[in-house]
């Protein structure tokens, strides 16, 4: 049995779509997801319970709660043991889908009752718990020595984990990166037109601050200085969303809101019509999205030491720039519109859109977690 432990189930299909693959995988893998919820209308969101899956969510989070973190995860430990999470407490394999949040529960498995355990490590537990909890480090290192594999999103999170906590590092027994799956829509429906393209600028996401919009509208002016023809289609938010963070009460004519869009077929008619698609996100962990954009492809800009960097060696048409330097990012824009007229080559997105298949990713988790009764 493989029982996931999952704080963050109900706010990213990520970890479903993880799940539902695995359960395709051959051997029949009996698969136990918990999932604690604050709310109660969190109940049911991402379920893919069936035949060799469980999910089961437990209220157990208060929102006040979130400012103890140890007490946190001792309380979602305790509530995990009342409801018999792992049955008779011994069967199977543990999957904490993140380091501390998850891991410290994995932990206390294992302390108490020899559950042995992976660890993934995302950007909550890089960018917020491990800066701000540095009293905790001590806990951090037990849980890393104790577990099985460390695994990380992308070698970026890799690499900047090793250089800022070397010593939690090398406390790992195996260090693994395991990248997140596209959505089988993007892997059946990989781009197979090489045709020219209008000087497109394409986002989509989230219009918050960590996607640094104001900075990436402010590259897209500048280059327009160079190249009047460059429009920007945000997809994601609404008009007044970004008026606000513009501080404008009016759009430039360059820049058209498609709202949030739900429809996959949509979004992909975006993202093929596109010269770059650009999203200098301060922090990103992974960033489907890039791989989304390069299936119908589209060259895309990113953050250095952030997201997708490192998964591709020497990219013509992925480009790292410093999300604070408009500069750089518009000359990366313009660079990229010149190089890739007619988009990424066909027989180069085939390749590297099929690393991301939810299944081979499943694959390298089934082999990390190794024997499970």
């Amino acid at each position: 049995m493989l029982v996931h432990i999952c704080n963050n189930y109900v706010s990213s299909k990520v970890h479903a779509q993880l799940v539902s693959s695995i359960s395709r995988s051959p051997g029949s893998i009996e698969q136990k997801v918990y999932v604690p919820v604050r709310n109660k209308n969190h109940v049911g969101m991402n379920d893919v319970s069936g035949s060799d899956v469980s999910v089961k969510y437990v209220q157990c989070l208060n929102g006040w709660i979130r400012f103890f973190p140890l007490l946190k995860v001792l309380w979602v430990f305790l509530v995990a043991v009342v409801n018999k999470v792992i049955a008779e407490r011994k069967e199977g394999f543990v999957l904490a889908h993140t380091l501390w949040s998850d891991g410290v529960v994995a932990y206390l498995y294992r302390v108490f009752w020899g559950v042995e355990y992976a660890l993934v490590v995302r950007n909550t537990d890089l960018n917020w718990f491990l800066p701000r909890l540095p009293h905790y480090r001590w806990l951090v290192r037990k849980v890393i020595r104790n577990s099985n594999a460390l695994v990380f999103i992308g070698p970026a999170y890799r690499d900047r984990f090793a250089r800022k906590y070397p010593g939690l590092y090398s406390a790992a027994s195996e260090i693994r990166v395991i990248p997140n799956g596209v959505d089988k829509f993007w892997i059946d429906n990989v781009s197979n037109v090489e045709a020219k393209r209008n000087p497109l600028v394409s986002f989509v996401g989230r219009f918050d601050k960590n996607k640094n919009i104001g900075n990436l509208c402010a590259a897209v002016e500048l280059a327009r200085k160079k190249n009047s023809d460059i429009e920007l289609h945000m997809v994601g938010g609404e008009d007044e969303e970004l008026k606000v963070i513009l501080g404008t009460l009016d759009l430039p004519h360059w820049i058209r809101v498609h709202g949030v869009e739900k429809d996959k077929e949509k979004v992909r008619q975006v993202y093929a019509s596109s010269a770059v698609f650009l999203m200098p996100s301060f922090h990103e962990t992974f960033g489907l999205v890039y791989i989304e954009a390069l299936s119908q492809g589209c060259p895309f800009i990113f953050s250095k030491g952030e997201a997708v960097d490192g998964f591709f060696l020497n990219p013509r048409f992925a480009r790292a720039v410093d999300p604070h330097s408009v500069i750089e990012i518009s000359e990366m824009l313009l660079e990229l519109i010149d190089s890739f007229p007619c988009g990424v080559p066909i027989d180069e997105v085939n390749e590297l859109v099929g690393k991301f298949d939810w299944n081979d990713v499943s694959n390298k988790y089934i082999e990390v977690c190794g024997e499970m009764d």
